[in-house]
């Protein structure tokens, strides 16, 4: 299995807030969604995120659309990314993608 995690947070240096930031009215968050949705190869997407407040918004967001979330510590990217596919059976690749 190939899983695709989007990492993606609110507290942004350079645009705080860009993942549910409307683009032709639709959040970014989704736009990229559907397009690695289109991929053939991966077998699924987390959208992975931090256990900050800042990020609740975001999470509720995606869970209220059906999509998987992964919440974990905000400076420790690479264990966020280890700890994500440790409850997910089968992955063989992992696909970074930056939100």
């Amino acid at each position: 299995m190939i899983l695709a995690i989007l990492q993606a947070r609110m507290a942004s240096r350079r645009m705080p807030g860009k993942a549910l930031a409307a683009l032709a009215g639709q959040p970014m968050i989704l736009r990229q969604i559907e397009r690695l949705r289109a991929a053939r190869t991966l077998s699924r997407i987390v959208v992975a995120t931090s256990v900050e407040a800042a990020d609740d918004p975001l999470a509720a967001f995606l869970v209220s659309r059906g999509q998987a979330v992964f919440r974990g510590a905000p400076v420790d990217l690479l264990g966020r990314f280890a700890r994500c596919t440790e409850g997910i059976g089968g992955v063989s690749h992992v696909v970074r993608i930056k939100g």
